[in-house]
């Protein structure tokens, strides 16, 4: 051994005029052991600078492509640590069938590897200076670690205290085994610090407390295995993100826990085979987007709680997500944007609970959750009082399971779901929805397969608008805290039970039921008319409506409720003569209709009038009754009268109808009956009847007794129209 190690000397100093760390450098070689230069794991500035440990570059490139010197290197290859390595370490193109292994080293200009074909390469614990190179397009660059399209049959290790001034470049590579950053530190100067990008990784990245001034980029990258960087810190600025991993495919997972990104983190258009975590997370990019994850997919789940903190757009738009969206306790702020976007996305379940904080809009537009979307203790934020946002705006989206906005939820801003399709319930116990100018929820032309649940201290300040809504089971209005703070809409809405209590009602003029249509109402809710009617005279009465009266009325004839039911229509038409649009003369018909006999519903009402009416023409009839021995005023109707009283005797036979005034006021009121009284007797205008001394008039003339009589038959026929009229049913198919 040592005479190949002589051997070796003495071929590199026909080319070098060798230093004593070169010669040790050499020795090691031969015998595959590691030429160090260094005790620890860190190079000391005195040993660094010392001539001892200073190897040039251009030797370490002459044992790799001299066709005789590389003969002497063992199947370890090229093994350095704590040396300090001089000029450009240049090895483009090369294949090498053996590792190169430099720790703990320093580096004073551009490592260069592109295109190179390397066994195994290990930079763990260097210290890479830069130089100036340019790019593609002539822009000045300064590079540490220049390998784009560099092929590693194995691991490829830049970590354990690796620290780079400059671009990192692996773009292009390929690499058989693990690609390592743990503890690495990597400063870029003008554009990426580390860039990785349209590579191909055969094992993980992995990326434990790695650090990162000036952005990774990844994009176009294939990992076959998982993505690793927890406890990383990675800055970005305006022009760069802190991780550009747009269109990358990873098989297994993406794991960023307890990372720090300051600056976009893209992986737009990503796939990923297994889960996607940045639990614990916190991630800074200001009034733009934080998190670009738009059009990824992602088989597993995608876990953004545990104290994950977002200050900017969290952006989920167009993914597909086989797992659940679990963000559990996180906080995303953005309260200008967006905080959380999930439009036109596909996801099994959204879970924003447990602690979970948000200020900004978090949207779900044309979402599908084959799951629930759970917001039970959660908190959401958007807008201010003044200037009411949408904390949450799921318009369109399609659930497959529950919504839970229960459990000390708490909003302020207002969620809509307007056009939603929810495939269970909707349970908002205990959920707190503040926005006094705006609408705390917005259901309209939602689709519930289930229950809607606004119970067990539900709290609503604003509006709640199920207008055209279409609930197929109950909508449960109970123990709501403070009701009169909600304006409640149900125009044009369908539901299959209403299921509330009187303590829950909005206050008056705050409660709109226009076109609302249900089947029934809960046994255990108000079923009587007085209640019900109680509950519709909280509609705005400026907007008088026919239609939530005859649904009321038509819930209560089905369910057996024939005099509550009529005592509704009823209602309906007084309401219509005070608030309804009505000429004049419909008003007094209406009130006519009304007082007489109710508007159809109860026919029989009209009789007592007509009794009383009866009762009165027997009085008036019988003060002009014959009398034989005075002048009377009721005359025979079939006799020629004569002046004196004693030729009316003569000419009055016994047989003539004997004069009754109770039978004459009763056949003259109704004309429908024949009581053989009207056609033989009539008031005679030219006779005058004396009254008795207490009378309020001594004698009642003939004429006025005419004038009644004309009044009495008028009368009778209108009572009797509207009886039969009412009785038929005519009246109420009229109005």
């Amino acid at each position: 051994m040592c005479d190949k190690a002589e051997q070796l000397i003495r071929l590199a100093e026909n080319n070098f005029t060798l230093m004593p760390a070169e010669v040790h450098l050499l020795e090691a070689v031969v015998k595959g052991e590691a030429a160090r230069f260094c005790t620890d794991n860190e190079i000391q500035k005195d040993s660094v600078h010392a001539s001892k440990c200073a190897i040039r570059a251009s030797l370490i490139i002459w044992l790799c492509t001299d066709s005789i010197g590389s003969d002497f290197l063992t199947y370890m290859g090229i093994n350095i640590i704590g040396a300090k390595i001089q000029d450009s370490l240049n090895l483009n193109f090369l294949t090498l069938e053996f590792p190169i292994i430099l720790r703990n080293c320093i580096f004073l200009e551009t490592i260069r590897l592109e295109r190179a074909k390397i066994k195994f390469l290990d930079l763990s614990g260097c210290y890479l200076a830069f130089s100036q190179t340019h790019d593609d397009f002539g822009r000045e660059i300064s590079t540490s670690l220049e390998a784009s399209g560099i092929e590693i049959t194995s691991d490829c290790l830049l970590c354990n205290g690796f620290t780079s001034t400059g671009r990192v470049a692996l773009d292009g590579a390929r690499i058989g085994g693990n690609l390592v950053f743990n503890n690495g530190e990597f400063y870029g100067r003008q554009g990426y610090a580390l860039t990785i990008n349209n590579g191909e990784i055969q094992g993980n990245i992995i990326g434990e407390s790695l650090k990162v001034n000036g952005g990774l980029s990844i994009f176009g990258t294939s990992v076959n295995g998982s993505i690793e960087c927890c406890r990383s810190i990675i800055f970005g600025d305006s022009h760069i993100n802190a991780i550009l991993a747009t269109n990358i495919c990873v098989k297994g997972s993406v794991r960023l826990d307890n990372a720090c990104a300051f600056g976009r983190v893209s992986f737009h258009g990503s796939n990923i085979g297994n889960s996607f975590s940045l639990d614990n997370a916190f991630l800074v990019k200001l009034n733009s987007t934080a998190l670009d994850m738009g059009q990824s997919k992602i088989k597993g789940v995608a876990l953004l709680g545990k104290q994950f903190l977002s200050i900017g757009e969290v952006n989920f738009n167009e993914s597909h997500i086989g797992g659940n969206l679990g963000c559990d306790n996180g906080k995303f702020f953005n309260p200008d944007g967006y905080s959380l976007s999930v439009e036109q996305a596909n996801v099994s379940s959204v879970f924003l609970r447990t602690g979970f904080q948000s200020s900004g809009q978090i949207r779900l537009i044309g979402t599908t959750i084959r799951g629930s979307l759970d917001c039970h203790e959660g908190q959401f934020k958007c807008g201010s009082e003044d200037c009411p946002q949408y904390a949450i705006l799921a318009q369109n989206t399609d659930i497959k399971g529950s919504v839970f906005l229960n459990q000390d939820f708490k909003v302020i801003g207002g969620i809509s779901l307007n056009g939603a399709k929810v495939g269970a319930n909707i349970s908002c116990r205990g959920g707190t929805f503040n926005c006094p100018k705006g609408s705390a929820i917005c259901a309209q032309q939602i689709l519930v397969n289930g229950s809607v649940l606004l119970t067990k201290g539900f709290l609503a300040i604003g509006k709640i608008d199920f207008s055209y809504a279409n609930i197929s089971n109950a909508f449960e209005l109970k123990e709501v805290d403070k009701p009169e703070g909600m304006f409640l809409y149900f125009l044009s809405a369908k539901i299959q039970t209403l299921a509330d209590r009187e303590d829950s009602w909005p206050s008056k003029d705050r409660l709109f039921l226009d076109g609302l249509v249900y089947d029934k109402i809960h046994v255990e809710s108000p079923r009587d008319s007085q209640s019900r009617l109680q509950w519709l005279a909280l509609q705005p009465s400026k907007v008088f409506s026919p239609q939530p009266y005859e649904q009321l009325a038509k819930v209560f004839k089905e369910s057996g409720f024939e005099q509550s039911a009529s005592e509704v229509l009823i209602r309906k038409q007084d309401n219509l003569r005070a608030y309804g649009d009505l000429s004049y003369w419909a008003r007094v018909w209406n009130f006519i209709l009304g007082h007489t006999i109710a508007h159809g519903y109860r026919p029989n009402r009209v009789l007592v009038f007509a009794l009383k009416f009866v009762f009165i023409g027997t009085i008036v009839f019988s003060l002009g009754s014959p009398d034989w021995g005075a002048s009377k005023i009721m005359s025979p109707a079939q006799v020629r009268p004569f002046e004196s009283i004693n030729s009316l005797a003569v000419e009055v036979s016994r047989n003539y109808p004997v004069f009754n005034p109770l039978i004459y006021s009763l056949d003259t009121f109704v004309p429908i009956i024949d009581l053989h009284q009207q056609k033989y007797w009539l008031p005679n205008s030219n006779k005058e009847a004396e009254l008795p001394p207490n009378s309020f008039m001594r004698r009642l003339p003939g004429s006025l007794v005419r004038w009644y009589l004309w009044i009495h038959i008028t009368v009778g026929w209108i009572v009797t129209s509207l009886w039969v009229a009412g009785f038929t049913g005519l009246v109420r198919r009229l109005q």
